[in-house]
């Protein structure tokens, strides 16, 4: 499995991993679940519809990170990202806290997806 980060989940990343110390590592867990995973899209994750879009666009929640010690997986961490099957690659484009903000920012999506095609 191949994974790309636009510009702005870079900066997303950035910024939660101050307030997170152990974010790094715990991505790179996430990846290799990822990686491991036949289909992405399992018990934690959906499908974002009705984008108008083509590519399959997942939300993923209940992401652990143990920087949050006792909360386990319900860190209120979410990711999105595209999951390109043919491909076998995925492309982060947003990372949040839903603390901070509700839902996914659909012209983002939009934007990356133009762009990264």
């Amino acid at each position: 499995m191949q994974f790309d980060v636009c510009p702005q989940f870079e900066k997303d990343f950035k910024r939660l991993e101050k307030k997170y110390k152990t974010l790094k590592d715990d991505f790179v867990t996430l990846k290799k679940f990822l990686t491991s995973t036949k289909h992405p899209n399992n018990y934690s994750s959906f499908r974002i519809d009705n984008l108008g879009l083509s590519e399959v666009v997942i939300k993923l929640k209940h992401i652990p990170c143990r920087s949050m010690k006792g909360k386990g997986s319900r860190t209120g961490l979410r990711i999105i990202y595209v999951y390109f099957e043919k491909e076998e690659r995925i492309l982060f484009i947003e990372f949040y806290q839903k603390a901070e903000q509700a839902n996914e920012d659909i012209e983002r999506i939009r934007e990356v997806l133009a762009k990264y095609k």
